[in-house]
Parts: C-alpha cells; structure tokens; sequence
C-alpha cells in the first residue's frame, strides 16, 4: 500500500514539474497572484526606431492592469517619453478599448510598436487564457 501510494505521489509530482517546466518554455503568458502576464519579447517583431520593444502586459479578466517596458534599444530620451506617457494610458482599459490609445507626438515610430506589442499582447491573452 505504502509503495503504491509512493509511486501515485512521485507520478503527480513528476506531472506537476513537467506543466511548470512546460509554462516556462512558452515563456509568453504566465500566471501570477490570479492575474496574467504576457510577455512579447517572442511575441512581436514590431519595431520602434531603432529595434523591437518588447512589453509585459498583465491581465485581469477583460482588463489591462499593467504595461511595462522591457530592456530595448530605443532613444532613451523617447523612450522614456513613451513609458511616462504612453504607458499609463493602457492602465486600467479594457481589452476592447487598447486600440483607442494615441501615440505620443516626436516618439511616432516607438509608439507604433509599442501599441503593437499592446495588441500582439491582448490577441494572445483572448486565445491562450484558458488554457492556461
């Protein structure tokens, strides 16, 4: 009994290993404290002025929690411009609503690809969440 019990515990074990070590390697939607993480590094070639600009996009159910910018060859000055002030414009908006978002004036060519990456993030989330 003792060892079919021990067999049954090794087998969930090496499961549940297996689906997190899985999750890992997809290494673009992950689940964190009930919300989900997209990542676009993988995700989105869209380029800025200079390279991609890969993002973190979290997810609450229908809604943008979170935008963040992840390491990029963009200008640091435009850039920085973009995460001030494009950024936080994603906060709190529902899915439907990302494509309202404007771009933010001199920094046109990094706004573009980050509202790429927004969308590229959104359509993955709607496909992958419930599988998740």
């Amino acid at each position: 009994m003792k060892k079919s019990m021990s067999i049954v515990l090794l087998m969930l074990l090496t499961l549940g290993a297996s689906a997190q070590k899985k999750a890992k390697q997809d290494g673009v939607m992950t689940k964190q404290n009930g919300q989900y993480v997209v990542n676009t590094t993988t995700l989105c070639q869209a380029k800025g002025f200079k390279d991609i600009t890969p993002l973190k996009v979290t997810f609450n159910k229908e809604v943008i929690v979170k935008v963040e910018a992840l390491p990029n060859k963009e200008t640091p000055s435009f850039f920085d411009r973009i995460t001030k002030e494009l950024l936080p414009k994603y906060e709190l908006l529902k899915i439907s609503e990302q494509d309202k978002v404007d771009a933010v004036s001199g920094a046109t060519m990094s706004s573009r690809a980050v509202k790429a990456n927004v969308k590229a993030a959104c359509d993955y989330y709607k496909a992958n969440k419930a599988k998740k």
